[in-house]
């Protein structure tokens, strides 16, 4: 996304012999180790769980969204044979319904810590609710996400007001000189 600016251009930079990102691999090591240590450490050992459980609620809404945008895409065709029906309509639309059933479902588990599926729990202070770790991992990803969105959007706006990115746009990759 650097290639087309929608994040700073630093995360672009490829190394030379390998290919392989530079910038981004050690700003995000760095986060992680950052983040992981110390919060390890509250939930004794337990937050990986609880990581892992809220992506899968990213993938499911991903893979749901994904599934939506084939039914759209291919509107005009779907009734040119009942073989693109299928597999570019009904098909995909159910899978989507099924991955955002599955998401809510995931995420209404991981909300309330009565169901057993977080490892962690988090008191909302003063209220004295028990939120599950896992729904409050997944929130804390969408806060952060929202955040470095907004930042982007006022920093860098070319991006977001399809400036560097259209449908005539070639296929841009870092170049391993930079």
């Amino acid at each position: 996304m650097a290639a087309y600016k929608a994040i700073p251009a630093a995360f672009a930079k490829m190394h030379p012999k390998n290919l392989t990102p530079t910038v981004s691999t050690i700003v995000m090591g760095a986060i992680s180790i950052v983040l992981y240590i110390p919060f390890n450490y509250l939930a004794k050992g337990n937050l990986i769980y609880d990581a892992v459980t809220g992506i899968g609620l990213y993938i499911a809404f991903y893979y749901g969204l994904t599934a939506f945008e084939c039914v759209w895409y291919y509107r005009k065709t779907l009734t040119k044979n009942s073989r693109d029906l299928w597999m570019q309509g009904i098909l995909p639309g159910l899978g989507g319904l099924i991955m955002y059933t599955a998401g809510g479902f995931s995420l209404w588990q991981d909300y309330d810590v009565n169901t057993g599926n977080s490892y962690t729990m988090f008191t909302v202070p003063g209220l004295h609710w028990e939120i599950g770790g896992a729904f409050m991992v997944a929130l804390g990803a969408a806060v952060v996400g929202f955040i470095g969105y907004a930042y982007m959007r006022i920093t860098a706006p070319a991006f977001f007001r399809k400036e560097t990115l259209t449908r005539g746009t070639p296929t841009l990759v870092p170049d391993p000189d930079q």
